[in-house]
């Protein structure tokens, strides 16, 4: 498994914000704007570490993207990937979604640095 931590969102604001918040605690980061450039990403490049995954972006929604990422996890044989979902969307029923779908955790936007190193931390261990 590749230590990347790959930030997936429309929003090019969001994706520098977590970029630097992750590169400030010494985490590698890279972000892209779509989900069919996620599963480019993990075609040529295996597995990352973690996928932060904005649900809402047009084409295809992080919902979207986090089952053809399930199916192309099978098609390639690699484990599965923690994804964390993204979302200002915060009802009950998002998370809930979020949570039946496998999701390993939800963030709240506008992101918080504390929380998302707190949601990284729990997946990625630094050497």
């Amino acid at each position: 498994m590749s230590d990347w931590i790959l930030i997936v969102d429309d929003d090019a604001m969001n994706i520098r914000f977590a970029g630097t918040i992750l590169s400030k605690e010494g985490y590698r980061a890279a972000g892209m704007k779509s989900g069919s450039k996620l599963l480019d990403y993990v075609r040529k490049n295996g597995a990352p570490a973690l996928v932060l995954l904005d649900i809402l972006m047009p084409d295809m929604d992080g919902y979207e993207t986090y089952e053809a990422l399930r199916n192309l996890e099978k098609e390639m044989g690699l484990p599965t990937i923690p994804v964390a979902f993204l979302s200002a969307e915060e009802s009950p029923e998002t998370k809930e979604r979020c949570e039946n779908m496998g999701a390993f955790a939800f963030v709240k936007k506008p992101l918080n640095g504390e929380d998302l190193i707190a949601v990284v931390k729990r997946v990625v261990t630094k050497e």
